[in-house]
């Protein structure tokens, strides 16, 4: 599965597919994306890919803007194993302009959570 639509319930949680729960088993990241949209990450991708990226030499402009953008409002927490649902902070959906509905694009390890009227 590459992609799925949603509807944010009451409480600002994304509903993750039955059959993507255990790619999120290690826990969930949620970040600003580079555009209007945020980045939805497994934990274990975070860790193994995006932590290292951001890494580097602390008088490196190029890191320093990179740890900014991925770190700003960054949340991380495990999924709701009853249902499969993580809460997205309401600054995150200010950033990215979601309201109730998203959608989810696979973009490689990681998925895009964007308004429907993004998707190109």
């Amino acid at each position: 599965m590459d992609y799925f639509e949603r509807k944010l319930d009451d409480k600002r949680r994304l509903t993750i597919p039955t059959e993507l729960r255990n790619e999120f088993a290690s826990g969930v990241v949620l970040t600003r994306g580079f555009g209007n949209y945020l980045h939805l990450y497994p934990q274990q991708v975070w860790d193994r890919e995006v932590e290292p990226a951001l890494t580097g030499s602390i008088l490196d402009e190029k890191t320093a803007d990179l740890n900014v953008r991925f770190r700003r409002g960054k949340t991380s927490a495990g999924l709701d194993q009853k249902q499969g649902r993580v809460t997205i902070e309401q600054h995150l959906l200010d950033y990215a302009g979601l309201t109730r509905d998203v959608v989810a694009v696979r973009a490689g390890a990681y998925w895009r959570i964007m308004a429907p009227e993004e998707v190109n």
